[in-house]
């Protein structure tokens, strides 16, 4: 089927590339990865040698994936998404990571829109600056008290992200939360790594999700059980914010208000919110965490850049005339060119989050798609092709002070586009923006001495095994 399916597509011009059981989707990402510790490295292979390629096609097993790099063909195919339904990849057991927002679709994807939307206005980001401040100065004192040298700086900031998420969701009391000892918000990233990697076989390619459910082996029935006790500690949190009819505006009391609606298409069950919650843990922690320790990364390597950078944050970071707000913090006209240059070059979003299966025959621009094909966006294609971005390779935040826009729109979509683009995309920003100049202010860092960075695509595109630093208190 997916060679027949691949043919029909290279019979339309489009390069294709096909691997037998696991397919060429993985196949290419691993290769890339262990010959260049790049598991991207292939495709900004092809922005260099074919930057006027508009679409490659791969097979993931047996399903045909069509993999969008021209601009025009990502718009199209981003304000089509009625034509698109996430896959059901994991089933139902895992259905805590696949319903909520970014997992569900149709009449259920309207809804959940809807009402979390209502909640991510103004007044609610301003309101949980003090939040993302105050998280933020605890876990960065209790750093300075470790052992500052070869310190795994994602993990740290994923704690801090994770315990930012919850604080928003579920106000100060959630840090009081620990799974096996860990803060909930890493148990959780742990736990979707573990599951995709048990998803990454040929039984799970050739039975599907029920292959991992029938707990063949300890590694699955390992994950199954973290992934329950995942389910129970995320329903125990949530009884416990309602048991405790806490007045405080977090998001769960925006979600919990809804269930009071008459109508049922304006209520979100407890199984939504605690799946959203998953959600915004899986996005809020790993991604943010990502944009901040790759910014951290590039100023290790570029000392010019990052001394431009500190100077800018020691003149107008939280001074007596100028305190902590959003319009300040939005002043810092370096620090967002910095973090627009990361989200080109280290996007952990890269490649991946935007693939939906086709659920009927439809154009995608001049490219006829054939139902249950695998269609998404390669951002990373654009990132370093020259046709949008001069010295793609380079590193060079000052390419958006003197050129802030990309010629091609949908060139540069870090947090995707379309109606199903990054609800949390600025309050992710708010939050990098706080973390960076906390640290920056805090600490000097540099790369540890025998650290290699290699980044991988397993839970986003990132630091395989983490990023070691060491920190000096200023």
């Amino acid at each position: 089927m997916a060679l027949y399916r691949i043919r029909f597509y290279k019979q339309q011009g489009i390069q294709a590339e096909f691997s037998p059981l696991v397919g060429s989707y993985f196949m290419k990402t691993q290769s890339s990865f262990s010959k260049h510790n790049d598991a991207l490295y292939d495709l900004k292979a092809m922005a260099e040698k074919t930057p006027d390629m508009k679409a490659l096609v791969r097979n993931f097993g047996a399903t045909p994936v069509l993999i969008l790099f021209d601009p025009t063909l990502k718009k199209h195919f981003a304000f089509q998404h009625d034509l698109y339904e996430v896959g059901d990849f994991f089933g139902e057991f895992f259905n805590i990571f696949t319903t909520g927002l970014v997992g569900v679709n149709g009449d259920e994807w309207k809804k959940q829109r809807k009402i979390i939307s209502q909640s991510f206005h103004f007044e609610f980001i301003k309101d949980n600056l003090p939040v993302i401040l105050k998280t933020t100065r605890e876990h960065l004192k209790e750093l300075s008290q470790k052992n500052l040298e070869g310190i795994n700086i994602l993990s740290e900031m994923e704690k801090v992200t994770g315990d930012v998420v919850g604080r928003i969701f579920f106000s100060e009391n959630f840090k009081d939360y620990k799974i096996k000892g860990k803060p909930v918000g890493t148990y959780l990233i742990d736990t979707l790594e573990n599951v995709g990697k048990s998803f990454m076989s040929v039984g799970y390619l050739l039975f599907g999700p029920k292959y991992i459910q029938k707990g063949f082996w300890k590694s699955h029935r390992n994950v199954m059980a973290d992934v329950q006790l995942l389910k129970d500690t995320c329903s125990k949190i949530l009884n416990d914010r309602k048991e405790a009819k806490l007045q405080n505006k977090d998001l769960a009391w925006y979600l919990l208000e809804s269930q009071k609606n008459i109508k049922e298409e304006d209520r979100l069950s407890d199984q939504a919110i605690i799946s959203n919650y998953v959600t915004f843990i899986m996005a809020g922690t790993n991604t943010t965490a990502h944009l901040v320790v790759m910014t951290l990364y590039a100023l290790s390597l570029n000392p010019d850049i990052q001394e431009k950078l500190r100077e800018e944050i020691t003149k107008n970071y939280d001074t007596e005339t100028d305190p902590i707000s959003l319009y300040s913090l939005n002043k810092l006209n370096y620090l967002s060119a910095t973090l627009k240059e990361t989200l080109r070059v280290y996007n952990p979003t890269s490649f991946g989050p935007t693939f939906k299966s086709s659920v009927k025959d439809h154009n995608i621009g001049d490219i006829k798609v054939k139902k249950g094909t695998i269609v998404g966006a390669a951002h990373i294609f654009t990132y370093f092709n020259a046709k949008y971005f001069d010295n793609p390779h380079d590193y060079n935040p000052q390419r958006w002070i003197e050129k802030p826009n990309v010629s091609e729109t949908y060139a540069y979509t870090p947090f995707w586009a379309g109606p199903r683009n990054c609800i949390g995309q600025h309050l992710a920003m708010l939050e990098a923006r706080i973390i960076l100049c906390e640290f920056i202010r805090m600490f000097d860092f540099k790369v540890s001495k025998n650290y290699k960075l290699r980044m991988n695509a397993l839970k986003g595109y990132g630091p395989e095994g983490g990023l070691k630093m060491d920190l000096n208190i200023r």
